[in-house]
Parts: C-alpha cells; sequence; structure tokens
C-alpha cells in the first residue's frame, strides 16, 4: 500500500501567481520514518513540494513577489507539519510495539 504525507498544508498552500489551493502529495512508504535520515528525507520532500506549489523567488524578481514566494513556502511547510509529525510519530509507534514482541 502506498502511503502519503498529503500536505494539507502544501495541500493548501496558494501558489503566489494563482488562485486555486494546490494539493501536493508527498510519498513516504519508502522512508524508514524512525531514523534521522528518514526524517530528513521527508522534509527535502516536503521544501521540493513547497517549491513546486509555491515557485521560488529567482533573480530579478519584484521584491513583493520574492516575499510572497518565501512566505507561501513558510505557510505551506507550517501546514505539513502536523501531516509529518503524525507519520513520524505512527512509524514510531510501529516499531516500538515491533520492539515489544
Amino acid at each position: 500500500m502506498m502511503k502519503f504525507v498529503t500536505a494539507a498544508l502544501l495541500l493548501a498552500a496558494q501558489p503566489v501567481l494563482a488562485t486555486p489551493v494546490a494539493a501536493v502529495r508527498v510519498p513516504i512508504a519508502d522512508l524508514d520514518l524512525t531514523t534521522s535520515a528518514g526524517v530528513r528525507l521527508l522534509d527535502q520532500r516536503l521544501e521540493r513540494a513547497a517549491r513546486r506549489v509555491c515557485g521560488a523567488p529567482g533573480l530579478g524578481m519584484p521584491l513583493a513577489t520574492s516575499w510572497a514566494v518565501q512566505d507561501c513556502r513558510r505557510d505551506a511547510l507550517a501546514r505539513a507539519r502536523p501531516a509529518r509529525d503524525a507519520a513520524i510519530a505512527r512509524a514510531s509507534l510501529r516499531f516500538e510495539r515491533l520492539a515489544a514482541r
């Protein structure tokens, strides 16, 4: 079964130059979220997803647009945080249950 962090945060992040709300699914089935390396990879995937949704500040971009992009990315990651933390907690709980056997 394929597992995803459906970053309600990213999912609810508004791209700077568009009005619809974007939804992004971030796959996690291949990650071991009981390790710092797995969590680091998840965070990288969330960053990439936020960049896809919100864009990236660029040279020659008006300052206000650059700030809006940064705000969008920060807000997207903040909204994804509960789903991220829940996925890590579920992985830890599964690990603890297996270790207790």
